[in-house]
């Protein structure tokens, strides 16, 4: 989404402190200067200590053609002093012109991580 390279396209704003699953952490609105469908606009909760994004929610800036809408979501958790994904979710309406329309609905949990000893 957003890196070094990129950090210029887009407006950031604070939304304040909150607390989430139990960490205090920085609510952050994410806006494009110039909307792409590669890009993408919403919420980011980030950890105030940590700085690791722990939630984010968020929809393409310019949806791709048959997309009527879409919000992904995913959330991280610390497992074993590591931050992981725990969650993942896409949700979509689509159309193609007058011949079908739907939904698109995935959620996907993480858990049972195993970590490797061996080096």
């Amino acid at each position: 989404m957003v890196g070094p390279e990129n950090r210029h396209d887009y407006i950031f704003k604070s939304a304040g402190i909150e607390e989430y699953n139990g960490y205090s952490v920085y609510h952050i609105m994410v806006d494009v200067r110039e909307p792409l469908e590669e890009r993408f606009k919403g919420d980011l909760w980030v950890h105030s200590e940590e700085f690791v994004v722990l939630r984010a929610s968020l929809k393409p800036s310019d949806l791709p053609a048959a997309v009527d809408d879409m919000t992904m979501e995913f959330e991280m958790s610390k497992i074993s002093g590591h931050w992981l994904p725990a969650r993942v979710t896409l949700d979509a309406r689509i159309s193609f012109l007058f011949f079908f329309s739907g939904r698109i609905k995935s959620d996907i949990t993480f858990y049972d991580y195993i970590f490797s000893t061996k080096k």
